[in-house]
């Protein structure tokens, strides 16, 4: 059987392929009627699928379970101008050439080419002081951090949902971002280079104990990570490391600072606001990034000239998908 890629479906069609089922929860429709909503992952995207003629327990009658491959019969359709899919007939999978790895949704980037440039940037960030005479740098503090975290910075997900949630996604987000902090300095020589590249290179380190990412990209929030979320947890682990560092002291405040605004107003998850101008850059660099890639995601399931419904993640507004100019050689 041909594995027909979920974006790749036309509309209305019925197709016959393999997915893997990373998870799947009972809900009621308005009209009292059950139905199975599932999380379902091609290896390029994923999506969420309904079936309306099946309940949990049917599924774990014939050994269907979380983070496996099944066979299914699928069809898209549009629904509020993006694509929805269906499930009308779901089974273990029968083809043994076939396994987890070929359906886990990983981030397009050779993630140990990318961890090397972010730690060269750090290093490169620094400027010779004479501080360094009787001092560590934040960059010299920020490097023994990434080495000491380099598995789980490499495998984590950089969220459960809404942007670059995927295996190796917190680095495929971490190294986009150091690259635009570097372009930004160009421009803006005023700005702290040292202080903007580390604190970029670790605003989301926290993660890394915020959430847990299976070898299947299945990611969820740990208990540490609900009751003190990913900002804490990365002030947590600079202090950590400043005992093996003697660094200026200012200048860990000033990156902690960095972790603790990159989310920008209280209301969206910030310990406080930016006061300084490169954790304003940061929380800038950190919405372009993410919602650059929410808005690539959403366009994925969506047709050309279309707009879309609510998007949730982009303050519930819907976007428009522009149709694509024809390049023409001259």
């Amino acid at each position: 059987m041909t594995l027909v890629k979920l974006k790749d479906m036309e509309l209305g069609r019925n197709y016959e392929t393999y997915v893997m089922l990373n998870s799947y929860v009972q809900k009621t429709a308005k009209t009292g009627n059950e139905y199975l909503e599932m999380n379902i992952s091609d290896g390029d995207i994923e999506v969420i699928a309904r079936h309306f003629s099946i309940e949990a327990k049917d599924l774990e009658t014939v050994g269907i379970k979380p983070e496996s491959v099944v066979r299914v019969c699928i069809n898209a359709n549009m629904y509020n101008s993006s694509r929805n899919y269906t499930i009308t007939y779901i089974a273990v999978c029968d083809d043994e050439s076939l396994s987890i790895n070929d359906f886990i949704r990983k981030a397009p980037i050779d993630v140990d080419e990318e961890f090397e440039y972010i730690v060269n940037a750090v290093k490169n960030s620094h400027v010779i002081c004479e501080e360094d005479i009787c001092f560590d740098s934040i960059s010299e503090l920020t490097v023994k951090l990434l080495e000491k975290y380099e598995h789980e910075f490499k495998m984590a997900s950089a969220a459960k949902t809404i942007h670059h949630n995927l295996v190796g996604g917190l680095i495929y987000h971490t190294a986009s971002m150091v690259k635009q902090a570097e372009k930004v300095i160009e421009n803006y020589s005023e700005l702290d280079k040292e202080l903007l590249i580390c604190g970029t290179a670790l605003h989301d380190i926290g993660k890394i104990y915020e959430m847990e990412t299976t070898n299947t990209g299945h990611t969820d929030y740990t208990d540490k990570g609900r009751l003190l979320g990913h900002a804490t947890l990365g002030i947590k682990t600079i202090e950590e490391m400043k005992k093996e560092c003697g660094c200026v002291e200012e200048r860990i405040l000033l990156l902690e600072h960095m972790l603790a605004s990159h989310h920008g107003q209280l209301e969206f998850g910030a310990i406080v606001t930016p006061a300084i101008p490169e954790a304003s850059v940061l929380h800038a660099l950190d919405m372009i990034d993410s919602r650059l890639y929410i808005f690539n995601s959403e366009y994925e399931n969506m047709d050309e000239g279309k707009l879309s419904g609510n998007v949730y993640a982009l303050d519930n507004n819907s976007i428009y998908k522009a149709y694509s100019l024809d390049v023409v050689d001259c």
